[in-house]
């Protein structure tokens, strides 16, 4: 039960392809070696859709937003560059 950590060094190439984040890779062999530590009734998948058309990936927590971040911040910035639009319309 005791799954060995990735080496990212190993598999980085030169500097600029070497991870940007700090977060942890683990390596599992065998299915023994993942335990299902609970249930999330929340637990969904983002409702937004990739550029190339495919439906987005990211998990969310359903009882906050059924959007991930990356497309609730798109929708935001879509909204914010027409608000310019709004005020030279009615000024």
């Amino acid at each position: 039960m005791s799954p060995q950590l990735a080496d990212t060094e190993k598999n980085a190439g030169p500097d600029k392809f070497k991870p940007k984040s700090s977060k942890v890779t683990l390596k599992v062999f065998k299915p023994a070696q993942v335990v299902e530590l609970g249930y999330s009734s929340d637990l969904g998948t983002c409702k937004g859709v990739k550029l190339d058309g495919q439906r987005c990936s990211n998990f969310v927590n359903t009882s906050l937003s059924e959007f991930c971040v990356h497309h609730v911040m798109k929708e935001v910035r879509k909204l914010a560059a027409n608000r310019g639009e709004f005020y030279r319309t009615f000024n």
